[in-house]
């Protein structure tokens, strides 16, 4: 993976896409505009977010993802198991799509949401922030998969992802759980 950071590199900064807010204005690269603003310096790093990468990277790490490269049969297995349950916040709410499969199993596996169908596991990994958001999820084992990077204000991104996953996987398990998001997010927002 040539082309992906954890860390600040601002010497790549010409190749990321630039976060702006509503109003169009771009604070910089690495920064964060809401609450009180801060950009974070060379060489900085977050675990939970920053992470700079391309689509055919992260293609190449799904495939290794589904290879079980660099890692055993073992943990192959417990990535794919459901760890931990998602009561409630589940994704899939089987009884707002009857037309649609319902999992058999549903919630967190190792690193990932976990979908268990009959023959089928959906692997499932997203993230938003101020600027961005994304999901990238894979079938097996048919090895199919959607990876959807949308720079653009959150709210504006997730306006777009449902007509997104609609249009490139019209039976996604994830279509309804980002409907739901927006809906939630017109009624926070008070915004028809």
């Amino acid at each position: 993976m040539a082309h992906t950071d954890f860390t600040v590199r601002t010497e790549h900064a010409d190749k990321i896409a630039r976060p702006v807010d509503d109003g169009g204005v771009f604070h910089g690269y690495f920064c964060r505009p809401e609450g009180t603003a801060f950009c974070r310096k060379q060489g900085d790093w977050s675990a939970a977010s920053d992470m700079m990468t391309t689509v055919e990277d992260y293609a190449e790490f799904l495939v290794a993802v589904i290879d079980a490269d660099g890692y055993g049969p073992a943990i192959a297995s417990d990535r794919d198991h459901v760890q931990s349950d998602k009561g409630s916040e589940r994704i899939v709410h089987c009884e707002d799509a009857p037309n649609l499969p319902c999992p058999a199993q549903q919630g967190y596996g190792l690193g990932f949401n976990v979908l268990k169908y009959d023959g089928v596991t959906v692997l499932e990994h997203g993230g938003a922030d101020w600027a961005q958001l994304a999901v990238a999820y894979v079938y097996k084992p048919s090895r199919d998969g959607v990876i959807i990077f949308l720079n653009a204000p959150n709210r504006r991104a997730l306006e777009a992802m449902p007509g997104m996953l609609a249009l490139v996987d019209p039976a996604s398990p994830f279509l309804a759980e980002y409907s739901r998001w927006l809906e939630r997010a017109k009624v926070t927002e008070k915004i028809p």
